[in-house]
């Protein structure tokens, strides 16, 4: 009788996702929703900017960062 081992194969992806939160009312709040996006992902947050919509009184503003994603699927 001879043994047989069965090895685990795996196939892992990592991808990087853009994403932006939109109207964003004021600075301050731009900011501490940055520190909220940097608590929330750590390590996975590649890169993050504020970024001012229009010049002027009724301006907003947008915060566009990626995000890494990685994903292990067993294949058997």
């Amino acid at each position: 009788m001879k043994l047989q081992y069965l090895l685990s194969l795996e196939h892992t992806v990592t991808r990087e996702r853009s994403c932006s939160l939109v109207d964003i009312p004021d600075r301050s709040t731009a900011e501490y929703e940055l520190e909220k996006l940097k608590h929330r992902f750590k390590a996975e947050l590649i890169s993050a900017k504020i970024r001012k919509n229009r010049p002027g009184q009724r301006s907003t503003y947008t915060i566009n960062y990626k995000v890494k994603e990685t994903e292990t699927v067993h294949i058997f």
